[in-house]
């Protein structure tokens, strides 16, 4: 449940979606002319993690997607593969047709 100013308190659909004990900003109540909709900001409070003095580099190319410093193996750019590029290809035809 969450507290709303003038309206009091609001049965929410999925209320461990919503963080307890946390301080709410600025609420926004919409409707779709089917459904109700809240949005809220919310205000947590985190405790600092310890750093464990690991710094990890990462280089954006174009033939691989990223290159991390801490593993060997680069990531693959899927943009780049035999299938994207023949629904592209397919796209382009059909946007043609309309």
């Amino acid at each position: 449940m969450v507290l709303i100013e003038k309206v009091g308190w609001v049965k929410v659909a999925e209320p461990n979606k919503v963080p307890i004990g946390a301080k709410y900003t600025n609420p926004r109540i919409t409707y779709d002319h089917k459904y109700w909709y809240i949005s809220v900001g919310v205000e947590v409070t985190e405790t600092a993690e310890k750093s464990t003095g690991i710094s990890i580099g990462v280089d954006l190319g174009i033939k691989d997607l990223a290159v991390v410093s801490n593993i060997d193996k680069p990531f693959k750019n899927i943009n780049k593969t035999k299938e994207v590029k023949r629904l592209k290809k397919k796209l382009k035809r059909k946007q043609r047709q309309v």
